[in-house]
Parts: C-alpha cells; structure tokens; sequence
C-alpha cells in the first residue's frame, strides 16, 4: 500500500483511500502510512493535538479570526496551504471521515497546471508577507525538494507575480480544473502533497453540519 501511496502522490500530488480500516483510529492508520508531523513541537503551538477534529462551525463573530472557519463559515474555504506562513509548512496532510457526506467536497488543484499556465518564472520570482510582516518566497526548497505555498487569507501578494497568481487562483479555470474528492464513508482518507498542490473544502449546507474529519500531517511517507 505504500508504495502505492507514493506512486500516487508523486503522480497527482493525492491519493484517496475509500474506507481505509474503518475500525482504526485516525493516529493508528496515520503512523501506519507515515511520520506525524508533531505541530505541537513548536513554540506557539503547544495546544494543537497530533490528530485534529475538523467540523463545519459558523462564521466567529469575534475581531480575531485565526482559522479558516472563523473568516469563511459554512462558505467555501479558498485553495491554500496548510500553514503556509511558516517557512517550511508541513508536507503531507491526511484527512480521514468520521461522519461523511455527498454533498462536501475537498478540492484540489495542483501547482504543475498553476505553473503550466502562468510559467515556472512567475512563482520563482513571486514573494508573499505574513501578518506580522515576515516576508517569504512563494517557492522554496527543503533538502532538494522543491515546494511552494499559498494562502489568500494569511499571506498578502507582495510583487506583481505574486499579483498574478493570487488572480489565477481566484479564476473560474481553476475552479473548473479543480479536482472534488468526497469523504463520504467512515474511514475513506485523502492523503495530500501540501508542498505540490493546494487545497480547499466546498460551501456546507445547513443538513451537512454533521461532516466530521480528522486530520493529522505527516512529515514522510513510509
């Protein structure tokens, strides 16, 4: 199965698993394909759990709005990366179904089609400044692997490649190209290349507030 996994995830930067050991726990299956990747090993983010409980909420109506939830609600998420204001976000994330649904889609698109329209020197010449003002290359590379980040939320477009590719992704060619995967049974799991693809999650009607995910990132596969 792993070796699979890889071949799938270096193919299309995903890979679905229907009902993966449905009866496993979250944390079993996730050190079973990889290394978790342990955010809670960092300052800041010591109360975040290694396996995190993912579940439609409102809209918060507080002035401090630091997850997607808070900003979107029940709305579409918009592509990104997880944790894409840390200078080296994690590299692979693992969603599993608890509670599904036919109706919530995990979208994904990868960074070859983004590249293939716009051009490798684009992104390499394109910068992004976090909310406190740290200013990070939308390319980088992690022991000769090369990845690269976005996030419309917490990451503002410092250049005008930056520009550029912040207007592709809001385009209705990458809505139209992106590709819907649906947890719909318990255990089913997409496993996500977070350095090559970016990800967001449809709009939740009020009969599919029920959707529960878990989610762990993994530092390697295998």
């Amino acid at each position: 199965m792993i070796e699979n996994i890889k071949s799938e995830l270096a193919r299309y930067g995903y890979v679905f698993i229907p009902e993966l050991k449905p009866n496993c726990c979250t944390e079993f299956i996730a050190n079973e394909i990889g290394s978790i990747f342990k955010v809670s090993s960092f300052v800041g983010y010591e109360h975040i759990p290694d396996i995190q409980v993912l579940t439609p909420r409102e809209e918060s109506k507080s002035n401090i709005k630091n997850k997607y939830s808070d900003n979107f609600g029940l709305n579409d998420f918009p592509l990104h990366t997880d944790l894409a204001h840390w200078l080296c976000p994690p590299r692979y994330i693992l969603l599993r179904c608890l509670n599904g649904s036919d109706l919530v889609s995990t979208k994904i698109i990868s960074y070859d089609f983004l590249v293939n329209l716009l051009g490798v020197k684009t992104f390499k010449k394109s910068v992004v400044k976090t909310r406190n003002g740290c200013v990070l290359p939308i390319v980088f590379d992690k022991a000769g692997i090369t990845g690269m980040r976005w996030d419309s939320l917490f990451l503002i477009p410092m250049n005008p490649s930056s520009n550029e590719i912040s207007n592709l992704i809001k385009s209705e060619i990458i809505e139209k190209n992106s590709h819907h995967i649906f947890l719909r049974n318990k255990g089913d799991t997409v496993i996500i290349d977070n350095w090559m693809t970016i990800h967001g999650r449809s709009s939740v009607m009020e009969s599919e507030k029920g959707r529960l995910i878990e989610r762990a990132y993994l530092s390697t596969i295998g």
